[in-house]
């Protein structure tokens, strides 16, 4: 069984894309790799290289790390699991397709409301999807699998700015990593229906119970 198809690549790519795009405003005073000055905290954010590829590293990992942690517990289970962009190549394709896809619809408001200067959004990054129905123990760990990456990164930047292993530049991209999976794994914990946390607590009690 392959780890990846090139249609879960694809849509890697294009939601990496997406969400740089979606977030390099919020993350362009931040950019510890290129130097400000001071008219910059006065200025509105125009789309660069430099602030999209920061965008990009700051968001990207707590999103596809979450989703492969999903995709690859479940794979150890014996399940084929796929990778699942909002926003695919049929959506380039056939834009008409957008309006009949609820998730996708959902990227595109992002994508329009970040563009318009909203500071708050709502929307489904990626998914994971698997094979067959799963035991209550086995959707225990795949649900918690994701959220326990985002848990790891968050307790690792922490650690790594606490325990000063890095030079201060970087300080800035640590903190906000960490706040950034810290805000993931609350998010995703909440135990309501469609959150990973009502699948682990779910399938805690059915494998107790």
């Amino acid at each position: 069984m392959a780890i990846f198809t090139f249609p879960e690549l694809l849509d890697i790519v294009i939601m990496s894309a997406f969400m740089g795009f979606i977030f390099f405003r919020f993350f362009a005073g931040f950019n510890v790799f290129r130097k400000h000055n001071h008219a910059d905290i006065y200025r509105r954010p125009r789309l660069n290289w430099p602030d999209f590829l920061f965008s990009m590293s700051l968001i990207v990992p707590a999103i596809v790390l979450h989703e492969l942690g999903h995709k690859f517990v479940a794979m150890g289970f014996g399940y084929e699991a796929t990778f699942h962009s909002p926003i695919s190549i049929q959506h380039f394709l056939n834009p008409f397709l957008i309006f009949s896809d609820f998730f996708a619809m959902l990227m595109v408001i992002a994508l329009v409301s970040s563009l318009l200067g909203a500071t708050f959004l709502f929307f489904v990054p990626a998914y994971v999807s698997f094979s067959a129905l799963t035991t209550p123990f086995q959707q225990m760990l795949i649900a918690f699998s994701g959220p326990g990456v985002n848990l790891i990164l968050w307790l690792g930047s922490k650690w790594l700015v606490k325990s000063n292993r890095i030079k201060n530049k970087y300080i800035p991209f640590a903190v906000i990593t960490s706040k950034i999976n810290m805000l993931l794994f609350i998010f995703n914990m909440i135990p309501i229906p469609g959150f990973d946390g009502s699948k682990v607590l779910f399938g805690l009690i059915n494998w107790l119970f």
